[in-house]
């Protein structure tokens, strides 16, 4: 077997002696080609060999290349490891491949041998769109929201749309929401999320906490169709949400595959979703348009596994072809300010607002014009505890108090607002706050 991979007899004549260069000793002429040629032949044939008993491609998503066997029942492409490796390199030598290698085996599954391959893609290209029924619907109606199904089908879908939108366009964050069911514990929640996740892409599904700072958790952004923040919500704080808020919208991360020798700049793939029993979570109402919560107060999980998952997401994936509308428009921003309100945590200075001022008809005409010490001093006396200048004046401007300059005694000009005071029959029915 082996003389057939020596190359052809060589019978040439003594060549005359040349003279020294001082590159050291040269082949006779024709050496080079004969050897290059019968090299190429091994790589043939070692690679003849292997698209025999297997298929290759290499996973663009993971940056690692897979393989399954020629024939096999399940046709379920796996992970190249050493085992694998080593096994397949022992298979070439038994079929007389005496020359193959760890070294050579691996370098020839990771080159264009393989098929360049993004999995994710592929699962949606397969698809079939042609079904017209609303799978979406019919998965929207398995959960009972207090906003009502046609809210909470609305945003469902655009989620889902973001979410295929986020696979194909790499240049950019395509899907900038994070879709959140909140309501009481044991409600299957949590259940529920994980039934979106198609069983075709498990491998691509991730379930955790988000760290920006752990390299684990930034290589499961670009790696994972879903990213599941299933306690992420759980006593959350606003340093970890806004956190959160300010990463959904990045395009690529600086990661290091595993294995991979250096960091890349990888284009985060992954859509967020998450659970929560806790009411309120948002601390910003300006970044609120970020986060699609929806408190459920019952869900019928038996009728959201019946649901097919994979005709879920083909509908989505047809609604993105067909260049629906995935992004929040200004109208649909602003409504989501408006309802996620019910869903963001209230500080201590936006209830005193809310319980001691009212904003006047008209400004002119205001019971009094103080500046932002002015309100503090005011309400830290009322209260007895201490309040914080930036809290208070977010609180004002939410709440929907004008901050404008006015000359204050003839002084120079001062930021004020201007403010009615609540009554004591609006003060009446509750107790003084901080007593």
């Amino acid at each position: 077997m082996d003389e057939l991979y020596d190359g052809p007899a060589m019978d040439q004549e003594e060549p005359e002696p040349r003279e020294d260069s001082g590159r050291g000793p040269e082949l006779p002429e024709g050496v080079d080609g004969k050897k290059r040629k019968a090299e190429t032949n091994k790589l043939r044939l070692m690679e003849e060999a292997l698209e025999f008993s297997y298929e290759f491609r290499f996973n663009v998503i993971l940056g690692l290349p897979e393989y399954r066997g020629v024939g096999e029942d399940d046709g379920a492409w796996r992970r190249m490891d050493d085992y694998t490796l080593n096994s397949i390199v022992r298979e070439l030598k038994h079929d007389g491949i005496t020359w193959a290698s760890r070294a050579k085996v691996g370098e020839t599954i990771e080159s264009d041998f393989a098929t360049l391959q993004n999995p994710i893609q592929e699962y949606f290209k397969r698809l079939d769109t042609q079904d017209k029924h609303d799978y979406i619907g019919s998965l929207a109606r398995t959960a009972t929201p207090v906003a009502g199904e046609k809210m909470f089908r609305k945003y469902l879908e655009k989620w889902l749309v973001a979410a295929v939108a986020n696979v194909f366009i790499t240049d950019r964050c395509a899907n900038h929401t994070i879709f959140i069911l909140t309501g009481s514990q044991g409600a299957f929640k949590s259940t529920w999320v994980r039934n979106l996740c198609p069983k075709a892409l498990t491998k691509y599904y991730y379930e955790g906490d988000l760290d920006p700072e752990n390299k684990d958790d930034l290589f499961a952004t670009t790696a994972n169709l879903i990213y599941n923040l299933d306690d992420y919500l759980a006593n959350v704080t606003k340093k970890k949400i806004n956190a959160l808020k300010s990463f959904i919208t990045k395009n690529v991360v600086k990661a290091r595959r595993p294995y991979s020798r250096y960091p890349e700049d990888l284009p985060k793939i992954c859509s967020f979703i998450g659970s929560s029993n806790e009411q309120t979570f948002l601390y910003d109402s300006t970044g609120s348009r970020r986060f699609l919560p929806f408190e459920v107060t019952a869900i019928d999980i038996k009728a959201a596994q019946k649901v097919d998952m994979d005709k879920v997401w083909a509908q989505a994936y047809r609604q993105f072809q067909r260049g629906f509308t995935y992004w929040l428009t200004k109208e649909e921003e602003q409504q989501l300010k408006e309802y996620n309100q019910q869903f963001e945590v209230v500080s201590f200075e936006y209830e005193l607002v809310a319980k001691y001022f009212r904003v006047p008809q008209e400004r002119d005409k205001a019971e009094a014009h103080l500046t932002n010490s002015d309100i503090i001093t005011w309400l830290e006396d009322k209260t007895r505890k201490p309040l914080i200048a930036k809290r208070l004046g977010d609180a004002l401007k939410e709440q929907g108090f004008e901050r404008w300059q006015m000359r204050v005694g003839g002084c120079a000009r001062k930021w004020v607002y201007s403010v009615d005071f609540a009554t004591d029959d609006e003060l009446q029915p509750s107790s003084q706050l901080g007593s």
